[in-house]
Order: C-alpha cells, then sequence, then structure tokens
C-alpha cells in the first residue's frame, strides 16, 4: 500500500492511497490555499526512512527559516482506525467520521440542499472537532462525499491551518461533482 504525504512548512500529514477522494479534496485545497506544500507518494513499508530523510532536510532549515522539526500525522476515517489500530504504525493519528464524537473531526447535522440548478446542489453540515465548531456549506458535493470532504478538512488542520480559515476554503468553493468522481 502506498501512503500520500502532504508537508506544509514543519507539519507533514499521510492519507493512505486509497483514499483517493480525501487526496482529491486536500490536493484541490492547497492548491488554492496560496500556500507552499509539496506532496509525496511513499510505500507504506518505507514510511519510516522516507520521514527520516524528510526530518533531515527540514532539520537542516530549521536555524536559517526558524522552522522546527516536522510534526508528522496519519488521518484516517474512525472506522479504520478502531479495526486496525492493533496493527497500525507508531504515529500520531487524527481521525474523522460521520456522526461518531469519538473521531477528533466529527460532522453531524446533515442537511441536503436541492437547488433549482444542478451545480447549486450540495449539503450543509456542522463540524466540530479540537474543542470548536463551525458550519460547512458544500455547494456541488453530495451525502456520500461528505466523509472525503472530511478527512481533508482535518489533514488541513492537521497541517496547521486555522479553524476558521479551514472553514473559509471549504466554502468559498463550488465543488464540480465530476471532478471527485472516483
Amino acid at each position: 500500500m502506498e501512503i500520500s504525504v502532504f508537508f506544509l512548512r514543519n507539519r507533514g500529514i499521510g492519507i493512505s492511497s486509497k483514499r483517493k477522494k480525501e487526496i482529491l479534496f486536500l490536493r484541490d485545497i492547497l492548491q488554492r490555499s496560496g500556500r507552499e506544500w509539496k506532496e509525496e507518494t511513499v510505500k507504506e513499508e518505507s514510511i519510516f526512512s522516507f520521514l527520516k530523510k524528510e526530518q533531515s532536510v527540514f532539520s537542516a532549515d530549521t536555524f536559517e527559516n526558524g522552522m522546527q522539526p516536522v510534526k508528522m500525522e496519519m488521518i484516517l476515517p474512525l472506522r479504520d482506525y478502531l479495526e486496525k489500530k492493533e496493527t497500525l504504525p507508531n504515529f500520531s493519528f487524527k481521525t474523522y467520521a460521520v456522526e461518531d464524537t469519538r473521531a477528533d473531526l466529527t460532522a453531524q447535522s446533515l442537511v441536503f440542499l436541492p437547488g433549482k440548478e444542478k451545480q447549486e446542489e450540495g449539503i450543509r453540515f456542522e463540524i466540530l472537532g479540537m474543542g470548536l465548531i463551525g458550519r460547512i456549506y458544500a455547494c456541488g458535493v453530495s451525502e456520500t462525499e461528505v466523509t472525503p470532504l472530511l478527512g481533508a478538512a482535518c489533514g488541513l488542520l492537521s497541517l496547521g491551518f486555522p479553524f476558521a480559515e479551514m472553514l473559509e476554503l471549504i466554502n468559498r468553493k463550488t465543488w464540480a461533482k465530476t471532478v471527485y468522481a472516483v
């Protein structure tokens, strides 16, 4: 299995390459964020050596750019974490789920919003986690895409985006359904 690893300044997150929609949403949001980031794809068995290499690259810049060593977290649905937690590597994890408050980030009170035009359809939900609450209105997103969008939001927060900026980045876009069909 491969892991997509995203880096932003001194933070990194890993998402299983099986979670294609989460990766597509996250990549799209990061491209529009105006921040400098990078993405690598790594085989799961070589993730530790990859991170050591990246850690040394970032550490070399630590004194020049005032950066700290990389903080790395894996992002995955709560269901996957609970099923596999005994076999998962020794990483820090952030989890996400719809209507399950055991996760670090939860979507609740989902409402489908029909529109006059197809592109006006969307979904609205409350996003709770890390002591914060906000509202997402995702025009062009279906019920089946809430979990992947929530995964991307969890990734943004783990990369150091403030909660309010994460909400703004997601809410200001009209999402094209065909782009995220996997």
